[in-house]
C-alpha cells in the first residue's frame, strides 16, 4: 500500500493552534518526523503525546537550510513536505493510498485550498507544489524568502489537495512577514525572474495589483469577512516588502 511508503516531513515553531488538525489528517501515517526550531508554547509536548512523531531541533536561520536539514533526518523513500498550518483532506488520503507510480515518476503536484479560520475560500495566491516526492529525486535551493525544490524526474498531478489554515494570531503573521521580506527584497533586486518580481520592482504597483487580482480574479470580494481577511493579509505582505525595497534604495543614496 502506498500509504505505508509516505513519510510526513514538518517544520514547527509555536503551533499549538495548528498541531492537533496536522495531526487529525496524518492518521494513516505510521511515522512522522517533526522539525522544531524552538518552540516555547504546547507544540512540543502536543507532538510528544502522539507516539508516531519523531521530533528533531534546530535553530531557524532560513527555509533551505531548515528543509535541507530535514529531508538529512529521513530514510530514503516517499516524503510528504507539510507546514504546521496544513491539513490534509481525506480525498487527497484516498488518491495517495491507490497510487503505483513508475519508477520515472519523481514527484506529485498537489493544489492547495485556503482557508481563514475554517472557511475555505474560493481563491487564493497560493500555487499547487510538488509536496509529496522520492527523498533521493530531489534538490532543496534557495529561492527568495522561501526555498524551491528542484525534481529529477517527471512529475504528474494528482486531485486532491491540502488546505492551508492558520490560526496563529495576526501578530506572528505580521512579525514573520517582517523576516521573510527582507530575503525576498534581495532576491526581488538581484533580478529573481517572474512578472511579480517586475511589479515589485516599482513600489507600490504589486500592492495595488495584489488587491484588484484577488478581490476581482479570486472573486474573494463575494468571500465575506474570511475573504476579505485573506486579501488585508495580502496586501500586508506586499506592502512590508514594497516598504522594504524603498528603506534599501534611501539608504543607498545616503
Amino acid at each position: 500500500m502506498m500509504l505505508d511508503k509516505i513519510t510526513p516531513l514538518i517544520l514547527t515553531y509555536n503551533e499549538e493552534a495548528n498541531v492537533e488538525r496536522l495531526l487529525a489528517g496524518l492518521h494513516w501515517a505510521a511515522r512522522i518526523i517533526v522539525i522544531d526550531s524552538g518552540s516555547i508554547d504546547a507544540t512540543l509536548s502536543m507532538l510528544a503525546a502522539d507516539p508516531r512523531v519523531v521530533v528533531h531541533h534546530r535553530p531557524f536561520d532560513n527555509h533551505w537550510n531548515q528543509w535541507a536539514f530535514a529531508l538529512d533526518q529521513c530514510d530514503d523513500g516517499w516524503i510528504l513536505r507539510l507546514d504546521a498550518d496544513y491539513f490534509v483532506t481525506q480525498a487527497l488520503v484516498d488518491e495517495m493510498a491507490a497510487l503505483r507510480p513508475d519508477a520515472d515518476v519523481a514527484a506529485y503536484r498537489i493544489a492547495f485550498g485556503y482557508a481563514m479560520w475554517g472557511k475555505v475560500l474560493p481563491g487564493s495566491l497560493y500555487p499547487a507544489n510538488h509536496i509529496l516526492f522520492r527523498k533521493d529525486k530531489v534538490q532543496v535551493v534557495e529561492r527568495g524568502h522561501t526555498e524551491g525544490w528542484e525534481v529529477a524526474g517527471k512529475i504528474l498531478p494528482l486531485r486532491g489537495r491540502v488546505i492551508h489554515d492558520d490560526r496563529k494570531p495576526m501578530a506572528t503573521f505580521v512579525a514573520a512577514q517582517s523576516r521573510d521580506m527582507a530575503h525576498e527584497a534581495a532576491a526581488v533586486e538581484n533580478g529573481k525572474p517572474g512578472w511579480a518580481s517586475r511589479l515589485r520592482r516599482h513600489p507600490p504597483l504589486m500592492v495595488i495589483a495584489v488587491f484588484f487580482y484577488c478581490l476581482f480574479v479570486k472573486r474573494l470580494i463575494f468571500a465575506g469577512p474570511a475573504g476579505w481577511m485573506y486579501v488585508m493579509q495580502r496586501v500586508v505582505a506586499e506592502g512590508i516588502l514594497a516598504l522594504t525595497l524603498l528603506e534599501r534604495r534611501f539608504q543607498r543614496k545616503d
